[in-house]
């Protein structure tokens, strides 16, 4: 039951925790810092206005994040699968060293001085499995070296 005794000494106890000061901030969980959604954001930005020509060539399947479980049997059931890789360019190239490549999957990490992070073994499968089928499969940390590849690969 609300009374002027009560507020008051809600009101205390918040001032005495907060020094005075609102911080509604601190009653909230804090947020981990996504590099990796950071990194890739830099990267597809440069990548379209760079290369134009390939703008709806390249994309990203939203495969990460966690769901309510009738969520996920459905993504399931409509063909999602773990370990997808991140970033797709579909241009055919034949590569300086003279291999073939029918396209690029990158998987992007925060570099490794921001947070380190590991691929996942279903991660590691999707890449031999891509590359063992024509594909030009990789793991990229940061945006740098996400760069670098595609330049190689489009070079």
């Amino acid at each position: 039951m609300w009374s002027k005794k009560n507020a008051t000494q809600n009101a205390q106890t918040y001032n005495q925790y907060n020094n005075g000061q609102p911080q509604a901030t601190d009653l909230r969980p804090k947020k981990r810092i996504q590099w990796e959604k950071i990194e890739q954001k830099k990267a597809v930005a440069w990548f379209h206005l760079t290369y134009p020509q390939y703008y709806d060539l390249f994309y990203h399947i939203a495969n990460e994040g966690r769901r309510v479980q009738a969520w996920a049997n459905e993504l399931k059931a409509l063909g999602m699968k773990k370990g997808m890789l991140d970033l797709h360019l579909d241009v055919p190239k034949k590569a300086r060293n003279g291999v073939f490549y029918y396209g690029l999957r990158i998987e992007v990490k925060p570099r490794k001085e921001d947070t380190p992070s590991a691929l996942t073994p279903a991660q590691e499968n999707t890449i031999n499995k891509m590359n063992e089928q024509g594909y030009f499969a990789c793991v990229c940390y940061g945006d740098a070296q996400i760069r670098e590849v595609i330049e190689w690969y489009l070079g």
